[in-house]
């Protein structure tokens, strides 16, 4: 709503998983890189955030990059308003995470992809399908998975019975976990067994836009965290509600190894194994006492 001199502003509050944070709604033009890629858009401006988790964390916002079901309003969503204002050469971004023992940055790219991001170029990149019109209301970038795979054995989590059934998965590279109903994440962990060093690899099995299927293989170390004396599984059960679920939510413990591209035009996700750099980061120095 357009304001007079001395107007309050509006507010609301936003409760995430681990915080929350009240802010004033803003108008402005956002722009990306120096090629002025610009796009109208509504965003809140930060009054007020709980300690944790943000005085722990080194970033200064929050950049959503869901589709329009999940927006406050139409011009709040980036994505759409990029597409609307045709601004960007294509409605196209693409997500690089960087491995965390490495000495590299992670990266975004708007308008398209990098193809040296991924290990085989642009062969290395496998395209899955979206629902479309109904994956821009439920707001996620989902794409339908047709089972799970543990030591080559297949789980039946998605209708094993040798039907068209499918499980809907969505790609949040926001989310440090894997997460999944609670009955199918409970049989997942029971075939992959105890935590410890020796993890079978986990192997998700997606349709594929040429046909065929797609295999994202989660390799022990991808999906769980262990040291000499303690091991724990970065898969959680999540009861969505009726609305969203059943759900897979599928985030950094994939996309620190695979390279991924969203497209809103042609409504599909892409992925593929990434090229990480072999350099090691330097440890940083501790704080004097």
């Amino acid at each position: 709503t357009p304001m007079r001199p001395g107007d309050l502003r509006d507010t609301t509050t936003i409760t995430y998983g681990t915080g929350r944070l009240t802010g004033e709604y803003i108008r402005d033009d956002l722009c990306l890189g120096s090629t002025r890629v610009c796009a109208t858009v509504d965003f809140l401006g930060v009054t007020q955030e709980s300690r944790f988790p943000f005085s722990e964390l080194p970033f200064d916002g929050i950049l959503g990059l869901g589709l329009p079901g999940l927006s406050s309003g139409p011009n709040f969503n980036l994505v759409r308003q990029l597409k609307a204002n045709g601004s960007a050469p294509e409605p196209v971004f693409a997500v690089f995470l960087r491995d965390l023992q490495a000495d590299e940055d992670s990266e975004i790219t708007f308008g398209g992809y990098q193809a040296e991001r991924l290990v085989q170029g642009d062969e290395g990149l496998h395209w899955l399908p979206m629902a479309g019109v109904e994956d821009e209301r439920r707001g996620y970038w989902t794409v339908s998975m047709r089972d799970i795979f543990v030591r080559g054995q297949p789980l039946g989590l998605c209708g094993g019975d040798g039907s068209d059934s499918r499980c809907q998965v969505a790609f949040d590279t926001g989310t440090s976990l894997t997460m999944g109903p609670p009955a199918q994440v409970e049989r997942l962990l029971q075939a992959i067994g105890s935590c410890g060093s020796h993890l079978p690899a986990v192997t998700l099995q997606f349709d594929a836009v040429a046909g065929g299927t797609f295999d994202l293989v989660l390799r022990g170390e991808d999906y769980a965290e262990a040291s000499s004396d303690n091991c724990a599984f970065a898969i959680l059960a999540v009861d969505l509600p009726p609305a969203l679920g059943p759900l897979w939510v599928l985030g950094q413990t994939a996309f620190r190894r695979y390279y991924s591209v969203y497209d809103a035009r042609l409504w599909r996700v892409g992925v593929g194994l990434a090229r990480h750099t072999s350099a090691r980061r330097a440890p940083a120095l501790g704080r004097p006492s």
